[in-house]
C-alpha cells in the first residue's frame, strides 16, 4: 500500500525508501523491529493481521510501539513527483493497435503537495455531470461520452441530437475557460 515508484520525476528510486512487503515507496514509514527495518504502515498492519509476529526482513520480534519514521517521511515526501494523470483518449488505429493520445499532466512538484493538493485538483482527473444521463465523466473524456457511451444519446434515433451536440459544446466551453484552448480544439475535433 505504498506509493507507486512510476511516478517519481527521477527514476529509479532508492532501494531503502522501498518497502519489501509491497515493492512501492514507503508511505507512512512504520519502524518495526529494533534494527530499524521500515515498511508501509498499511503493510505492516496486514502482515501483523496474519499472526505473524516478526520483522519480515530480519525475523527480530516486532516492537509492540511501532512509531512512523519522521526523518525518513520527511524524506519521502520531499521527493519530486509527476501527476499520472493524462488525457484519457486511446484511438484505434484500424489495424488492430492503438494509440494513446500524448496529451497529460505535466505538473512536476513534492510528493507532499501532490498526495495534499494537485491529487485532487488536476484537471485531467476532474469529472463533471453529463446534462443528458447526469453520470459523473471524466472531463477529457466527456466527447466520447457523448458519441459513445452515453444511454441517452444513443437512445436517440440518428445519434445524438441538435440537444446533445449543444449540451457538447458547453460543456467544452467551459472547458475552454478551466482547460484551454488546445483541449477545447480537441473535443471539438474528435466531436465532428
Amino acid at each position: 500500500m505504498g506509493i507507486n515508484p512510476d511516478i517519481l520525476a527521477h527514476q529509479p528510486v532508492n532501494r531503502d525508501l522501498v518497502c519489501l512487503i509491497c515493492l512501492e515507496v514507503l508511505h507512512k514509514p512504520t519502524t518495526v523491529c529494533g534494527n530499524g527495518h521500515c515498511f508501509c504502515l498499511d503493510c505492516i498492519k496486514l502482515w501483523e493481521g496474519s499472526r505473524r509476529r516478526a520483522c519480515p526482513t530480519c525475523n527480530q520480534p516486532m516492537m509492540r510501539q511501532k512509531p512512523l519514521n519522521r526523518i525518513l517521511q520527511s524524506v519521502i515526501m520531499d521527493l519530486q513527483v509527476r501527476c499520472p494523470e493524462k488525457y484519457a483518449l486511446t484511438e484505434s488505429t484500424g489495424d488492430s493497435a492503438s494509440v494513446e493520445c500524448p496529451l497529460q499532466c505535466s505538473w512536476i512538484g513534492p510528493l507532499s503537495s501532490y498526495l495534499e493538493k494537485h491529487k485532487h485538483d488536476c484537471y485531467f482527473k476532474k469529472t463533471e455531470s453529463c446534462p443528458l444521463c447526469k453520470r459523473q465523466v471524466q472531463w477529457t473524456q466527456f466527447s466520447n461520452h457523448i458519441e459513445k457511451e452515453c444511454p441517452v444519446a444513443r437512445n436517440q434515433k440518428g445519434g445524438p441530437s441538435r440537444a446533445t451536440e449543444s449540451s457538447s459544446r458547453s460543456f467544452a466551453q467551459g472547458i475552454l475557460i478551466v482547460g484551454g484552448v488546445f483541449v477545447l480544439s480537441l473535443l471539438f475535433v474528435r466531436g465532428n
